[in-house]
């Protein structure tokens, strides 16, 4: 199944390095109990300022990039890389309504305050994909997104995640997949694929971000409980929906105040994190 999403160059990097299977398609995820500077009880000053990603492409070659954020204040403006530029735009209640760039269009919308619709254009009508969001106790505990694919051939499909907390790290997730059949029938996938996550007791980067950015990014990779949790991965367990299982380590690096400042995997793919 395709990405649902037209990914920035160091995203692509992201989800290389956070992936066992980096052709899987993105599952809709969302930041959840995160405190960002300036919003819901957040008291950090520091701001995320750049990650520079050293990782494996689809085709095994080593590949470098650079993502720099850029700020008005505390306010997350854009985001830079060598794809080119992504701009944000607020509504009334200071949350992003709007991330743009050349390639697609997401437009955001709110319930209670919190993301409850994603829908996002790519240019020429390319793909739409539409992702919803319910919560219980406060906790993202589904998402659904339908993703509507116009190249290289018509086809509509259809992802449904639910999502378990412990505290403030999303510890597992259970996604089932399926597929529109030309008279509108939707033909489930038999087995789901199960991720479950441990983590250190450390501070993750990306709590750093609106969560509204968050949310933008968590889309793009299968194990995007990378930017849904306050702490970091340390062990990812997939079990496939072939019954095959996986098992995937990360190590870290931190700062004077246990924010993550390097990122290392099996692999030896690694990504560090800079902040001002």
């Amino acid at each position: 199944m395709k990405k649902s999403y037209t990914i920035l160059g160091l995203l692509l990097a992201l989800v290389f390095f956070f992936s066992c299977e980096p052709s899987r398609a993105e599952n809709g995820d969302l930041l959840n109990g995160i405190n960002p500077p300036g919003e819901n009880g957040g008291t950090s000053s520091r701001l995320l300022k750049k990650i520079n990603s050293h990782a494996l492409d689809d085709n095994g070659q080593w590949e470098d990039q650079e993502a720099v954020f850029n700020y008005s204040g505390s306010k997350v403006i854009s985001y830079s890389d060598d794809s080119g530029v992504t701009n944000f735009e607020y509504n009334s209640n200071n949350k992003i309504s709007k991330i743009v760039n050349d390639g697609q269009v997401s437009t955001l919308e709110y319930t209670n305050g919190a993301v409850s619709k994603m829908t996002t254009k790519m240019a020429g009508g390319v793909a739409n994909i539409t992702s919803t969001y319910t919560y219980a106790g406060g906790k993202l505990s589904k998402a659904v997104s339908i993703q509507e694919y116009s190249v290289p051939l018509p086809v509509k499909t259809y992802l449904e995640t639910t999502y378990q907390f412990s505290g403030e790290n999303m510890v597992k997730m259970v996604s089932r997949g399926g597929t529109y059949l030309p008279d509108g029938t939707l033909v489930m996938n038999p087995l789901p694929i199960i991720l479950e996550i441990s983590y250190d007791d450390k501070n993750s980067a990306y709590k750093l971000l609106p969560q509204e950015f968050a949310l933008y990014m968590a889309g793009i990779a299968p194990q995007g409980a990378a930017f849904l949790s306050a702490s970091n991965m340390v062990k990812v367990k997939t079990t496939n929906d072939d019954n095959t299982e996986e098992l995937v380590s990360y190590t870290h690096t931190y700062d004077s105040e246990n924010y993550v400042v390097t990122t290392t995997g099996d692999d030896k793919s690694s990504i560090k994190y800079t902040y001002q």
